[in-house]
């Protein structure tokens, strides 16, 4: 079912939240939305004089029917439409006691309002015009951003500036679809031959590709970037994985021992690296051998091996190479693109073993601390950093990728139409259905199933 905005049923529920994350805090915020909101937090407050729009005022909140006091509170009232969600909305800045803010929230659903669903309030906030599809996925791509890039890129969505890049596209079909109608009336075959030729047409197409190109490409090579990156340690036992694993962490994260095979299973842990978000695992010793446990947490080794972005091979830097690190070293040769040598324990003695596994290796130690800042500096500026200019755009989700691609398809598939002089009613075709795509990622032809999925997505309060 795809539809217009125009065409959704708009609900006159109020709906309320709680806009702050739930645990003990200095303050916490209950927000309200939609026709209703004004008089329910009126009945729990009894002000003495009318609530005027963007200011702020202390009030108490309390139960209508026992005249019990909640709490000492502010509020803040958005007169419709200059609010987020273009309705009147309401926001009460309470303290941060979840069993005040429970009492607050049920307190307003026992006076008129509803519980909002997931992502209600900026699904509101795209239904009223506040904002298109994109700048809606913005908002959580804002929330949900793993790095200071994503961040930034989430701001210049949420601005507006993909919303416009797309409007661009769009009146350049536009005109591509107005150029093909105008011949429509005068189609005869020296007429198709002639238009055929047009080479404002083919240039227009190939200008085009070339910009639907530049953004699905910018989603390519930037994708790690937007998901976060996650890094492995791996190697067989007792070779310092977990000592690795710990310093980068700065704190014992993972039991360390003389005994080989300490670490039996996957350990996860995010930090935050150059404003970046980075997983880091330390993983099982990978050996032969017929523990039932062993053999489960080498399993788990793999499969984590199969996910990482970059692979921490570690061997011993104080000893030659052993057959276990060659099988190590073999096994991974399909993945030493994304693979990093590290001669670990170099504080006992560093052989002279060449790179000749992968393009980069490190000596480091994770007693001494040698090469643990050289290691960090290789991930920040291979991995971490990336600057872009105010100019620049880049893709950074896959929804919009996949129907982009699909633009691209019906692009290409218009300028074979111009070069291989086709009926001019599949050319309009191409280029309507470009345009409809389009319309798909701004939200003005998407169906109702992935509006609904999109917001379903959002956390409660937003």
């Amino acid at each position: 079912m795809l539809f217009h905005l125009s065409q959704i049923h708009k609900t006159d529920d109020t709906i309320c939240a709680l806009a702050t994350p739930i645990g003990v805090s200095a303050l916490g915020i209950v927000r309200l939305s939609g026709s209703k909101a004004l008089a329910i937090v009126e009945n729990l407050t009894k002000l003495s004089q009318p609530l005027k729009s963007h200011e702020i005022i202390k009030t108490t909140i309390k139960n209508p029917k026992t005249k019990e006091r909640v709490d000492e509170v502010c509020l803040s009232y958005f007169k419709n439409p200059k609010s987020y969600t273009g309705e009147d909305m309401i926001e009460i800045y309470a303290h941060g006691n979840p069993h005040i803010l429970n009492d607050i929230l049920h307190l307003c659903v026992q006076n008129g309002g509803r519980l909002a669903k997931p992502g209600e309030f900026s699904s509101r906030a795209f239904l009223n015009g506040k904002m298109d599809l994109t700048q809606a996925e913005a908002v959580s791509g804002l929330i949900h951003s793993k790095s200071s890039l994503t961040r930034k890129l989430a701001h210049k969505q949420l601005k507006g500036e993909f919303f416009g890049i797309l409007k661009e596209l769009k009146e350049a079909l536009v005109q591509t679809l107005s150029h093909i109608e105008a011949h429509l009336d005068f189609e005869t075959e020296g007429d198709v031959k002639e238009f055929s030729q047009d080479g404002f047409l083919l240039n227009k197409t190939e200008n085009l590709q070339k910009k639907v190109e530049g953004l699905t490409t910018s989603y390519k090579q930037n994708q790690k970037l937007m998901q976060g990156l996650k890094v492995v340690f791996v190697g067989k036992p007792n070779v310092g994985k977990s000592s690795l694993f710990n310093a980068f962490l700065n704190e014992e994260r993972a039991i360390v021992t003389e005994v080989p095979g300490t670490t039996r299973d996957v350990l996860y842990e995010t930090v935050f690296f150059d404003q970046s978000e980075i997983e880091i695992l330390d993983t099982a010793g990978v050996h032969k051998t017929e523990d039932v446990v062993e053999k489960q947490g080498i399993e788990r080794t793999k499969k984590a091996i199969n996910s990482a972005d970059i692979i921490f091979v570690v061997v011993h830097a104080h000893e030659d190479f052993q057959k276990e690190d060659h099988e190590i070293l073999t096994w991974l040769h399909d993945k030493k693109e994304h693979c990093v040598l590290l001669l670990n324990k170099a504080d006992l003695g560093k052989r002279n073993t060449p790179q000749i596994f992968f393009q980069n290796s490190f000596y480091v130690s994770a007693k001494s601390g040698e090469g643990i800042d050289e290691l960090k500096r290789f991930l920040k500026e291979n991995y971490l950093e990336k600057e872009i200019n105010d100019a620049e755009f880049i893709v950074t989700h896959q929804r919009h990728y996949e129907i982009l691609e699909k633009t691209n398809e019906k692009i290409q598939s218009l300028k074979e139409g111009i070069q291989n002089k086709i009926s001019l009613e599949y050319l309009a075709c191409d280029v309507s259905e470009a345009l409809h795509l389009l319309g798909e990622i701004t939200g003005e032809t998407t169906s109702e199933e992935v509006i609904q999925k999109i917001f379903s997505e959002f956390c409660i309060g937003k």
